[in-house]
């Protein structure tokens, strides 16, 4: 929509730490500080269909003896007004935890399979008013760095 003004406040952190040559940790905090805007120019609600809040942090642990690296995300996204065409309302804050493990192949320079478990604990939770419920997902990869 192209009607009122708005001004917003917002910033974006994110750190990494290498403990040692094998283990990293990692964050990033977002904040906005406003994400709802009551009768904007006069006419109508306007919503940023963001969360004021999103975190993340995370760790990943590099075993070079087995070829292997492990990896763990916790992300956090709060909760926010959303309102796109006839999809209006909360959309509740959810917090997930993702798995990872990347094993580097024998065979083939820079060949290796990564698995994914998103949402590992199963908490369903909608993104976006209108969208399904979110669960876990599980993938598998083969992939080459090149």
């Amino acid at each position: 929509r192209n009607f009122g003004d708005v001004t917003l406040y917002g910033f974006d952190l994110a750190a990494g730490y290498y403990a040692t040559d094998n283990l990293k940790f990692s964050g990033s905090y977002s904040f906005v500080d406003d994400n709802f805007f009551e009768n904007l120019g006069g006419i109508d609600d306007v919503a940023l269909n963001a969360p004021k809040h999103k975190m993340k942090v995370g760790t990943d642990y590099r075993m070079p003896q087995y070829d292997l690296r492990l990896g763990a995300r916790l992300r956090y996204n709060g909760e926010f007004p959303m309102a796109s065409g006839v999809y209006v309302g909360a959309v509740d804050s959810y917090t997930t935890l993702d798995l990872s493990a990347r094993y580097e192949l024998p065979f083939g320079e820079g060949l290796y399979l990564l698995t994914n478990i998103d949402n590992a604990l199963d908490d369903s939770h909608r993104a976006f008013i209108g969208a399904p419920e979110v669960g876990r997902l599980t993938y598998l990869q083969l992939g080459v760095d090149f």
